[in-house]
């Protein structure tokens, strides 16, 4: 009856382990990893709306009024995203230290280019906006091999 009695105590305590490990790393996955990965891919969002909308903030003025608001609207909505994924992600700071996530002064001054360039789509000199693009990628660490 003791062997048993140590058999079912035995099973309890590694049932209950192993319990305890899955909600660990379940609170671990939906509360440090996803929103890091949510932030990453945002990231490469913005890498891919860099080129995709170049056509446009590099020859401001070009293009039709509505291919303007498009390039307008997406580029501003990129820079809200960031700020908004990075409060989402707890101990920032950490995470930037290990070089995971961009700084968050890298994160300011994307935010602050892509909004400069949601602006200039319809004006502006284009060698300035291509330099605010470099700038947006270089704080991102969005590697251009292509160039």
């Amino acid at each position: 009856m003791v062997e048993f009695q140590q058999a079912a105590v035995t099973m309890a305590f590694t049932v209950l382990g192993g319990v305890a490990v899955f909600v660990v790393g379940q609170v671990l996955l939906k509360v440090v990893l996803e929103p890091v990965q949510g932030l990453r891919m945002l990231i490469g969002e913005v890498a891919d709306d860099l080129v995709f909308h170049s056509n446009v903030f590099a020859n401001p003025g070009a293009h039709s009024p509505e291919r303007e608001m498009e390039s307008s609207l997406v580029l501003r909505q990129r820079a809200t995203q960031l700020a908004a994924r990075a409060h989402l992600v707890p101990h920032y700071r950490v995470w930037a230290y290990l070089g995971i996530v961009p700084s968050l002064s890298n994160i300011a001054i994307a935010r602050e280019g892509l909004v400069y360039l949601s602006n200039a789509v319809s004006g502006g000199d284009p060698d300035t906006n291509l330099d605010k693009r470099d700038v947006v990628q270089e704080a991102l660490r969005i590697r251009d091999e292509l160039r």
